[in-house]
This record gives C-alpha cells, sequence and structure tokens, in this order.
C-alpha cells in the first residue's frame, strides 16, 4: 500500500521572488503547502540544502520532483524546426535581455507541436540539480499551456496572468496555441490594450477571458471596456487546485 502512494506522488517546488514554495500532492491526498522565505535571486548548494531540510519533505519520498523557476524568459519554437544545439541563440534571439550566465533549457510542449526554450539562474538549477540529481525543471509557463489547451477546444480562450510585474499573455482557439507571451506589466490599460491587440489580430469574433494573479485592477478596467471586447470573465478560483497553488 505505501509502495503505490509513493509512486503517484510529485513534490513541486516553486521558485518566487521571496522564497520557494513546496507543494506535495497526488491523486487521492490534498496538497500539502508549505513555503521558505529567501530573498535573492540565486542559491548556493548548501542555502538550497538548508532550505529542503526546513521545507520537512524528503525527495526519495516521491516518485518525481518538479522545479519551477520564477524567470519568465522563454520562447516556444516548432518541434520540426528546434535544434538542441541552437536553443541558446534561438533564446536570445527572441528575448534579447536573457541574463549573461543564465542556464538555457529546453522542455517540450507536444499538445502544441511546440519545444519551449527558456533560461533560469545557473547557480540555482547547479545547487537544486546537486541536491536533487533526478529533479525534473519545468518553465513556469508550461502548466499554463497544459491546463489552456484543455479548456479551449470548441472555443477561444485568452489568459492574463499577473505577478511579479510581468503579465503572461496566452490566447488558443480550439484547441489551437495562437499566442504565449510574457511582457513587463506597466499598468491594466497597457497590457488590456496588448490582449484586444492580439483578440484583433488574429481575428477572434467571440473570446472568453481568464485572469489569474494579481489582477484586481485588470478585472476592473475590463468590465468598463467590455463593449468594445465580447467577453466572459472567469475568476481564478475555477482554475484547478494544483494550478492555483503553482499561479500563488
Amino acid at each position: 500500500m505505501a509502495e503505490k502512494a509513493i509512486r503517484y506522488k510529485t513534490l513541486s517546488i516553486r521558485r518566487t521572488a521571496d522564497g520557494f514554495c513546496f507543494m506535495s500532492h497526488s491523486k487521492s491526498d490534498r496538497p500539502d503547502i508549505r513555503f521558505i522565505e529567501k530573498e535573492g535571486n540565486s542559491v548556493s548548494e548548501a542555502e538550497f540544502a538548508g532550505i529542503l531540510k526546513e521545507s520537512g519533505f524528503i525527495p526519495a519520498d516521491f516518485a518525481r520532483v518538479l522545479f519551477i523557476p520564477s524567470e519568465k524568459n522563454y520562447t516556444l519554437v516548432p518541434s520540426s524546426l528546434f535544434i538542441e544545439s541552437e536553443a541558446t541563440s534561438l533564446l536570445k534571439f527572441a528575448q534579447p535581455k536573457t541574463p549573461t550566465g543564465a542556464s538555457v533549457m529546453h522542455y517540450p510542449a507536444p499538445q502544441m507541436g511546440a519545444e519551449i526554450i527558456y533560461s533560469l539562474d545557473g547557480r540555482t538549477k547547479d545547487a537544486v540539480s546537486a541536491v536533487i540529481p533526478d529533479v525534473r525543471f519545468i518553465p513556469h509557463i508550461s502548466p499554463m499551456l497544459q491546463y489552456l489547451m484543455t479548456i479551449a477546444k470548441g472555443g477561444t480562450v485568452v489568459w492574463i496572468n499577473i505577478e511579479e510585474g510581468v503579465a503572461d499573455i496566452m490566447v488558443a482557439d480550439d484547441g489551437k496555441l495562437l499566442l504565449a507571451d510574457s511582457r513587463k506589466h506597466v499598468s491594466s490599460y497597457d497590457t488590456l490594450y496588448a490582449v484586444m491587440g492580439a483578440i484583433k489580430s488574429f481575428q477572434l469574433q467571440k473570446s472568453e477571458i481568464l485572469l489569474s494573479g494579481d489582477t484586481e485592477d485588470i478585472s476592473q478596467n475590463l468590465t468598463r471596456m467590455a463593449g468594445r471586447v465580447t467577453s466572459i470573465l472567469k475568476t481564478p478560483t475555477e482554475l484547478p487546485v494544483d494550478l492555483r497553488i503553482i499561479l500563488q
């Protein structure tokens, strides 16, 4: 019985601006969430080992361990065009401000026929890998895109996620990804006009708007602009619990 429980358990570790969020979850148990404060952009191996010990979780108890970095620096490349040896060049072409010394990685997105190329702090990546050798790194955008593809079948969904001053804007129509972009969130109007521009560019007739993160001002201004965009507003509470936790 114990082996069966462990087989389905996953430990997700998400790096945030002010610490690490640990979440243990399985198909049958409620998520166990623990947060450890740690400021700064990177951690050493010793620091991360201490943080993991403080969390109380033991990686060996889990079937898999996922690490989601805080960086929102990524680009999507069609799988047919992806060449691993050119990943760094492709990312720097799409994201010229990719930090020097960052580790460039890639993650498959088969539902979209694409590869996500992203970067994370090299020191943190080395520290996490040393402490948890079989850890699996996942770009922050991947869980959102996976969920987006499941709810955009037969319709159009525009998802706006805002956290730590960055807006993720994703658009999917009838199960096909049209846009995935991260941009600096200057103001609600600036972000909403970018969304409206995408809706107009793709000639979308009716869009369902999904909001998550720090979107209170977006929600208020979206209501005021409802006459210009046909939309149905969804609240973050309608997201799956695991995804809500990831976005916190």
